[in-house]
């Protein structure tokens, strides 16, 4: 019986041990009643840094987002763009000599509406539902150190987003001020739009060269039918008496006078005779 009880009481001991390891998670953390592993979180970032305004940071734009779980838990991805894609790597990033953009979530709610509408959000919830914490181009404050670097890699990001109007209200009047490249104003256009902008002055070469074409076709057309002589109308019954005529000898003097006489036309004669009018 002893020996039951031992085993009875091994199989609980387990069983309460791998309860406790299920719950316990370094990479997880509880909000209300839901468990967020960091991995879940991760590809949120993932889905996020797919869209649109984030194709349009320049090359190298790095930013660091932390997320507050709960009052013990605090997640941290580095988002690093290279080769035009993004890959958030969890890793402690906020370390204010770091050369990045570093977004402070102050619970995993104000992330979630982050998500739901990045651009509202971060114009609204400014040192409420975020921080800018410092780092290279931000000053202690909040106060964004717009130098050219940080215009190239993060201004197209705002142009997407917002108008200039929104841009001052945000504290990126530097962004309002920058005058876009060219391929990175055709590409937020394209990605708004749906549509590839062309060049114009490809257009209107081809336009031209289309347009010169057709109107040397249209002018050898003309210059053909004006130029082309016109076949004089023979009637065949007078044509067949003419080459009778002329066959028992006579000449056309003769085969004229002769068609005078019957009641023929002199122009249509001279056709069947085969004489230029």
């Amino acid at each position: 019986m002893k020996g039951k009880e031992a085993v009875i009481g091994s199989l609980l001991g387990v069983f309460i041990a791998l309860i406790i390891l299920n719950l316990y998670n370094p990479n997880s953390s509880i909000t209300g009643n839901v468990v967020r592993p960091s991995s879940d979180v991760q590809v949120d970032l993932q889905v996020i840094a797919s869209g649109d305004a984030f194709k349009v940071l320049g090359s190298g734009a790095k930013i660091c987002t932390v997320i507050e779980m709960d009052a013990n838990t605090t997640y941290y991805y580095e988002l690093v763009k290279n080769n035009g894609a993004f890959t958030p790597e969890f890793k402690y990033c906020a370390d204010p000599s770091n050369n990045a953009i570093i977004i402070k979530f102050n619970s995993y709610e104000n992330f979630e509406s982050f998500k739901s509408d990045p651009a509202s959000f971060l114009a609204n919830q400014r040192n409420t539902g975020y921080y800018l914490f410092p780092s290279k181009y931000v000053q202690s404050g909040g106060t964004i150190s717009c130098d050219a670097e940080f215009q190239q890699m993060y201004c197209g990001a705002a142009y997407f987003e917002w108008s200039k109007e929104q841009m001052r209200s945000v504290q990126l009047g530097c962004c309002a001020d920058y005058a876009l490249p060219a391929d990175v104003e055709n590409e937020i256009e394209t990605l708004k739009t749906g549509t590839v902008q062309k060049p114009a002055t490809l257009i209107n070469l081809t336009n031209l060269i289309i347009t010169i074409a057709l109107l040397a076709v249209f002018v050898i057309l003309v210059i053909f039918l004006l130029t082309k002589k016109k076949q004089p109308k023979i009637n065949t019954e007078l044509k067949l008496y003419v080459d009778n005529s002329r066959g028992q000898g006579y000449t056309d003097d003769q085969i004229k006078e002769s068609l005078v006489q019957s009641g023929w036309q002199g122009n249509d004669i001279d056709k069947a005779l085969g004489k230029t009018l």
